[in-house]
């Protein structure tokens, strides 16, 4: 990994803490969901956001 600036990792930590919320928040709207399309949305919409997150992850490592 090439060497990243101090502003550039602050702004991957900001983008990781708000996927990790839209993660959490999608997980628990499908677990609060009657509608089985409703929930079957946030379950697909969580999946995505983990795995930005994941993605986003690796440039730390």
């Amino acid at each position: 990994m090439s060497h990243i600036s101090n502003m550039e990792l602050e702004t991957l930590r900001h983008f990781i803490g708000d996927l990790t919320t839209r993660v959490a928040k999608c997980q628990t709207y499908a677990q609060q969901c009657n509608d089985p399309q409703l929930k079957n949305f946030f379950n697909s919409s969580a999946q995505t956001e983990a795995h930005a997150l994941q993605t986003l992850k690796q440039f730390l490592n």
